[in-house]
Order: C-alpha cells, then structure tokens, then sequence
C-alpha cells in the first residue's frame, strides 16, 4: 500500500519515487521499458543536479508520471493475468483510450464524476495518456466522492479509502519534497 500514493499525483523525481516505481514494474515482472510515459529531467532540482553529476540521463523512471504509468502497468498486468495473456504483451499500448487499461481507468473517472467520457472531447496529456474535458462541477463532484466515498460503488468507496489512508501515511510519494501537496 506504500507504493500507491504514487500512482495518484505527478512526483519530483527524487530518488525515492525513481525506486518505488521501479519495485512496482519488479512485482509486476516488467521493467522501466514498460512505461509509455517517456523520459524527462526530474521536477525536483535536487534530483536533476545529482543525474547530472552522475553523468547520467533521466530515463522514464524520472519522469513525473512514472508512478501513475507503474500503476496503468500493473493493472494491465492484473487485466492480462485474468485474461490469460501474456503481461508484457498485453500491457503495451496502454496509452491508448481503446486499450482494456485505460478503458478501466476511464470507467473509474465517469463513476466518480458522473460526466458521461464518451461524448466528452479527449485530448493527450503531457504523459501520454487520454485526457477528457470535463465541466468543472464533474471534477469538482469526482473530488468529493474521492474524499468521502459517498455516491461511489462499495468497490469505489473501498479503493478510495485505501488510497486516502495510504497518502496520509507516506504524502512524501505523492509529490516530493518542498511540494505544496506534500504536507
């Protein structure tokens, strides 16, 4: 449960994200090939500067959504261990709003929200992933779910608990050090 604050918000970089996210794709059997997220410089200036002395480049471990893209993997794997599929296969293209993970993730969005995602307009974000217009009072209703569990389905409401008491215990692996989010 340590690992999942990680898979909910965009992290710093530092060395203790890299880790984590690496040990979620380790559980799973995969590497950092895995992740479709690409690779960048970590947010984290303390992190950037020791990549950088260490003469090395930032692979997509750094990457600020490594740990929401470890957390699409291992679902993947979840999804491809049910189907009796092959992870490593089943799991590329993850990215892709057609794919059975992001389908997963998008189900989960619309009953938090309540906002139908199949007429909304989508677009990619920085990660690569789908991202769907949403009226503000949608975002504003899935936030409040979220928090509660209120109007959530029991298996919602319980992963939203486990999620909210699991970022109280580490809020480190939620942004990092110095982040507003952190605590």
């Amino acid at each position: 449960m340590k690992n999942w604050p990680l898979a909910c918000a965009s992290h710093g970089g530092e060395p203790m994200h890299v880790r984590t996210a690496a040990g979620m794709l380790r559980k799973a059997g995969l590497s950092e090939t895995a992740l479709e997220c690409g690779a960048h410089w970590p947010g984290f200036e303390g992190a950037s500067r020791a990549l950088a002395r260490e003469g090395r480049e930032p692979d997509a471990l750094h990457n600020n959504c490594s740990g929401k893209h470890a957390g699409f993997v291992c679902l993947g794997c979840l999804l491809a261990r049910q189907a009796g599929q092959d992870a490593a296969a089943f799991t590329r293209g993850y990215v892709k709003a057609s794919h059975p993970v992001m389908r997963e993730v998008s189900a989960a969005l619309q009953a938090a929200t309540g906002h139908d995602l199949a007429s909304a307009p989508v677009g990619t974000d920085g990660c690569s992933i789908p991202t769907y217009a949403q009226p503000l009072h949608a975002l504003a209703l899935g936030f409040a779910r979220v928090a509660t569990g209120l109007g959530l389905s029991a298996g919602h409401a319980q992963a939203a608990l486990r999620l909210r008491q699991a970022i109280a215990r580490a809020p480190q692996m939620v942004a990092g050090t110095g982040r507003f989010d952190t605590g």
